[in-house]
């Protein structure tokens, strides 16, 4: 829950479903930090959680903070992984297409297509985010592969530097395709848009995530994927497929810059070097994440 108006909006729903005899349940997600124990946002979700039949939290960290907010949830609140890695698109089919369209060649291993998402809640914190991520295009482009930005966000809280805005400037600045939206869109269209760059991803050779959900599209198709975070979700969610997350997570002094100006990533190499053993780990962890969100929790909540 981002707001406390938010969460008092959820509220009044659960109260609702409750009054026709259903189970409610909160779906898998990152859960706190609150703020203040007695501050609106606390007060508000601490109802929420307690008014819901079962309550789901992405990691332990998220859990742990919703149990100490309110306690007499303890027995029914548990862990599951995120929902969003059995979504299917229905834009598979084109979702080639959208990337060749873009010049990128598909299938060369000597040059693999990196897609990269960024975040304007990073930007926010962040000032030198936008640095960083140029030079991260750039060492990628001097090593020969192929780069493509993928924003996740448009006009969203009417904020005009939204992460088409940020990723047009990156891409005017280091000469790369992106993937955007231009203009104002139909439910449809602009439905289409959203699955059509969620299908493209299946396509990447390597992901650079700045939003979690692409980090979770990324593992669900099995992609080598690397995060760039501002949240502990992103260090849990690796922990949770028993991957070591300092080597998943990308930050501005992983990416060194010598007095001519060139930039270099040891982490990235690392990465890189074992690209194809990294594609098949992720595969594995992709396959046991999804069948543990359907016995976690979609088969949990039916039978229980």
């Amino acid at each position: 829950m981002r707001s406390a108006q938010a969460a008092e909006v959820t509220l009044d729903r659960v109260r609702l479903f409750k009054q026709w005899g259903a189970k409610t349940v909160i779906a898998p997600q990152t859960l706190g930090p609150f703020g203040e124990k007695n501050g609106p946002l606390a007060k508000a979700c601490s109802r929420l959680f307690d008014e819901a039949s079962e309550l789901y939290a992405r990691d332990s960290v998220s859990l742990a903070n919703a149990i100490s907010l309110c306690p007499q949830i303890e027995d029914k609140a548990k862990i599951a992984p995120d929902t969003a890695l059995v979504f299917e698109s229905s834009k598979d089919s084109g979702s080639r297409a959208t990337l060749e369209n873009l010049g990128l060649v598909l299938g060369d291993r000597k040059k693999p297509v990196v897609g990269i998402t960024l975040n304007r809640q990073i930007n926010d914190r962040d000032k030198s985010y936008l640095t960083m991520m140029e030079r991260l295009i750039r060492l990628l482009k001097k090593r020969g592969d192929q780069v493509v930005l993928i924003p996740h966000e448009r006009g969203r809280y009417r904020n005009e530097r939204d992460d088409q805005f940020l990723s047009r400037s990156l891409c005017e600045r280091t000469s790369v395709p992106g993937i955007f939206s231009d203009g104002r869109r139909t439910y449809e269209t602009e439905r289409d848009y959203i699955e059509g760059i969620e299908a493209a991803h299946q396509h990447l050779d390597l992901l650079v995530a700045g939003r979690f959900h692409a980090l979770i599209r990324g593992v669900a198709y099995g992609i080598p994927t690397l995060s760039v975070s501002w949240a502990h979700k992103y260090e849990n969610f690796y922990r949770g497929l028993g991957l070591e997350a300092e080597e998943h997570i990308l930050s501005s002094n992983d990416i060194e810059e010598d007095s001519t100006g060139e930039s270099s990533c040891a982490k990235l190499d690392r990465f890189m070097d074992k690209l194809e053993e990294n594609a098949s780990l992720f595969k594995e962890k992709s396959e046991q994440e999804r069948t543990s969100c359907y016995t976690r929790f979609f088969d949990a909540i039916c039978t229980s």
